[in-house]
């Protein structure tokens, strides 16, 4: 039997493949095994799932095998966004959670993420332990006493708390009208229903059932959002908003159908949040993520932490209560006083707010807040590794770096992989990922001709490492 390991974001494998019942099973086993060696005699655990292809059975399967190991199972009908099954696990005060779900990743994909009773996503401590306390087989040993599975409403909940996250009456008041992408995921049903018990004016793009998802992964990337920016463009809706499979990441496109990159997005929602709420506790990035929430923390003299990538370690910060806000730039917020996990949710609406409390499109709220604190231009480029790759890859990561596409480097970050910053600002981070086969570039500037600069030297540095030169 197989080894099962846990990457960024969880265990996820191939449906059929590796994702099978019978390893749904093995993992739920190793979840309640890890609780019971950490001190918890009868595990207290919420169930989720996301609409994916056969995501309500597996979730049978898992309530099934945790109640067969004793744990006491709570769990809503259908699927659920992820940032409502985190905040169960808060209000209730559940030892954790078992979410079925592979996230923003292909139809074909499915997986397990498992939070712990903070409501965040379990830190590598924690599924090492998982891992080791997986068993060959998924059967419940001889004289377990079952727990039990009870039914319960996790959405109004979510709902409630994002209401208190937002003021709904400003976008309402303001005549915005929203346009709404729900993936075919997790959130239908969610905002949604939110929008409309508020009397917000909005219309959907991918909000049928479909455990395809159109052919497709559930993503809010720019080449994934066509349908909502076509509504935006033709006058329906002045703002596009869209969260992907399970409601975790967000996606904002501007009045005229623009695309905002993430990284925007949570520079203007950072300090929109700290001039509205007046709140300076600290802001948190990742190591990828753009410098400009730095630039930001020191306009309004907050603190910044730098994270490795994962909003685990985010989430941590804001259990914590050492952050106001928390971010990083594969589409992933949190808020002081939420949640320790991402909710794409809380991200759209606080855009929506942030356009209706100012009259401005995103576009102007860029342009007024890079008046303040500078100009950041950043950019992603993902390099498929072959299993021949990687030693070359940490050969390359090893070799000092003098000068970044013409600029001294005055410093070397080895947080999450090598990053790299230089003199006048800029700065590239090389990372292999931790969910697929792939290293992440990621490059940063101070104009936008010096991020076509770094461009040039990302393209150089990958075809050397392909060439192994």
């Amino acid at each position: 039997m197989s080894a099962l390991r846990f990457g960024t974001s969880g265990w996820r494998g191939r449906i059929a493949e590796e994702f099978t019942s019978a390893n749904v099973e093995r993992v739920c086993a190793g979840i309640v095994a890890a609780l019971r060696a950490s001190g918890v005699a009868r595990p207290r655990l919420a169930l989720g799932h996301d609409a994916r292809f056969m995501g309500a059975e597996m979730a049978d399967e898992a309530a099934r095998a945790l109640v067969a190991w004793g744990a006491e199972v709570v769990r809503d009908r259908g699927p659920i966004p992820t940032p409502a099954i985190a905040l169960a696990v808060i209000e209730r005060g559940l030892d954790g959670a078992v979410n079925l779900t592979a996230s923003h990743n292909p139809p074909e994909w499915n997986g397990i993420k498992f939070s712990d009773r903070r409501g965040g996503p379990a830190p590598p401590e924690v599924t090492r332990r998982i891992e080791e306390c997986v068993p060959e087989t998924g059967a419940a040993p001889a004289g377990q006493a079952p727990g039990s599975l009870t039914q319960a409403d996790l959405r109004g909940p979510y709902l409630r708390a994002l209401a208190k996250k937002v003021d709904l009456d400003r976008i309402r008041a303001s005549g915005l009208r929203l346009g709404l992408d729900l993936s075919y995921g997790a959130a239908r049903g969610t905002l949604d229903r939110l929008l409309s018990e508020r009397g917000i004016p909005f219309v959907t793009a991918r909000d049928r059932e479909d455990p395809l998802f159109g052919g497709r992964a559930p993503d809010v990337g720019e080449a994934h959002l066509e349908d909502l920016a076509a509504l935006v463009r033709a006058g329906t809706a002045d703002l596009g908003l869209a969260v992907d499979g399970d409601a975790d990441r967000f996606g904002v496109l501007d009045r005229d159908g623009s695309f905002v990159p993430p990284n925007i997005v949570l520079m203007i929602l950072a300090d929109a949040w700290a001039r509205e709420r007046g709140d300076r506790q600290g802001i948190g990035r990742s190591v990828a993520t753009t410098h400009g929430l730095d630039a930001v923390a020191e306009h309004w003299g907050a603190r910044l932490y730098e994270t490795p990538v994962g909003f685990k370690y985010l989430g941590e910060l804001i259990h914590l209560d050492q952050v106001f806000f928390a971010g990083e730039e594969s589409a992933g917020l949190s808020v002081r006083h939420h949640l320790p996990e991402k909710d794409g949710g809380l991200a759209v609406l606080l855009a929506a707010e942030c356009v209706a409390r100012s009259g401005l499109t995103l576009a102007e709220l860029r342009d007024e807040l890079f008046a303040r604190v500078g100009e950041f231009h950043s950019a992603r480029i993902d390099v498929r590794l072959e299993a021949d790759d990687r030693p070359l890859l940490q050969a390359a990561l090893e070799r000092p770096l003098a000068d970044l596409a013409g600029a001294a480097v005055e410093r070397v970050v080895r947080l999450d992989g090598v990053k790299w910053v230089a003199a006048d600002g800029s700065w590239a981070l090389v990372r292999p990922s931790g969910t697929e086969p792939v290293a992440r570039v990621y490059i940063e500037g101070r104009s936008r001709l010096r991020l076509a600069a770094l461009r040039e030297w990302a393209g150089g540095f990958t075809a050397r490492l392909k060439s192994g030169s």
